[in-house]
């Protein structure tokens, strides 16, 4: 189950790094310092709700495919709530412009 962490959360950064070459000004220091710490809460986060798989089975069953689903979503909500913060990303709202 650790492994199904870490796989589902390497595919999310997989996919983030196809979607990052893709663009002109793509830059590998740049796409490593916003993409490591989310990768590293989300393995944080994934292995904490492994261990404590006892006490949450009524609300959620740890199996392999579920390890492997927590690697990927929670990459992508880290990644929003960082998206949230930064300023140079528009949104809807603006709260975060300049």
């Amino acid at each position: 189950m650790i492994l199904g962490i870490i796989f589902g959360a390497v595919i999310w950064l997989l996919l983030e790094l196809n979607k990052a070459l893709k663009k002109p000004d793509f830059n590998v220091s740049k796409f490593i310092l916003l993409n490591w710490l989310p990768l590293l809460t989300n393995i944080v986060c994934g292995l904490v709700i492994i261990w404590f798989r006892e006490e949450i089975t009524e609300v959620f069953v740890v199996t392999k495919v579920s390890s492997v689903m927590l690697g990927l979503s929670g990459q992508a909500i880290f990644k929003k709530i960082i998206g949230i913060f930064d300023k140079n990303i528009e949104t809807k709202l603006g709260l975060n412009k300049r």
